[in-house]
């Protein structure tokens, strides 16, 4: 039992790190242009060291995806059903369930939108995580 109860300690850390290093990408972009942003800047703000960051990221491209994937999932499972409605009333309630969702998190959008309209770099990242 004492080996399970370490897995799953071990498990709920990996997911808290992946959380802090993508709320850390979130602060950064707000306070860099993500060309600048270094992955020893990410590592600091969060406060582990770059080898943890390279257990569960391959490069900063990769954590911008999935922190883009992380906020957009949510979206498609909770709206794509709305999608296949094909009435004016439906059409209303998915843009008003839109707008909402988008309010909610106005910031991190504003966030990484920012980063695909002002740097080359983000505009390819942003849209590989939509495919």
């Amino acid at each position: 039992m004492r080996r399970r109860e370490e897995r799953v300690v071990r498990k709920l850390s990996s997911i808290q790190t992946i959380e802090q290093l993508k709320k850390g990408m979130l602060d950064l972009l707000v306070q860099k242009e993500y060309q600048e942003i270094r992955i020893t800047d990410l590592t600091s703000k969060v406060g582990i060291n770059r080898t943890t960051f390279y257990l569960f990221y391959d490069s900063k491209d990769a954590l911008f995806e999935d922190l883009c994937a992380s906020l957009l999932v949510p979206f498609y499972i909770k709206y794509y059903p709305i999608t296949l409605k094909q009435d004016a009333q439906d059409e209303q309630e998915l843009l008003t369930e839109i707008l909402l969702f988008v309010e909610k998190f106005q910031s991190a959008f504003a966030r990484i939108f920012n980063v695909h309209t002002l740097h080359g770099d983000g505009e390819s990242l942003l849209i590989s995580s939509l495919e």
